[in-house]
């Protein structure tokens, strides 16, 4: 997977990488981002999916990544399938 930024320091760079995954989804899905102490971007995965009314995520699934990657920090995130775009632009600033 090509990320645009190899380090998470803020939730600019957190938003950069869910954007690359999430641009083209037609469903509401959530991701979990995995980094080391340093902010190291250690991987990605899709830990729920939904529809426009729920998304059920089961925490041993994001627990179960985070371990396999020896994660010390991680980020939740879930996309919207309307306006993605728009969270980009507000983050930009």
């Amino acid at each position: 997977m090509t990320v645009p930024v190899e380090t998470m320091t803020n939730a600019k760079d957190a938003a950069l990488i869910f954007l690359s995954l999430c641009k083209e989804l037609d469903r509401e899905e959530c991701f979990v981002l995995a980094t080391d102490t340093k902010g190291h971007f250690l991987g990605a995965h899709k830990v729920g999916m939904g529809s426009v009314h729920t998304l059920p995520v089961a925490l041993t699934n994001i627990f179960k990544f985070l371990l396999t990657k020896n994660a010390e920090a991680f980020v939740l995130c879930h996309n919207h399938v309307y306006g993605m775009c728009n969270l980009h632009q507000k983050i930009s600033h």
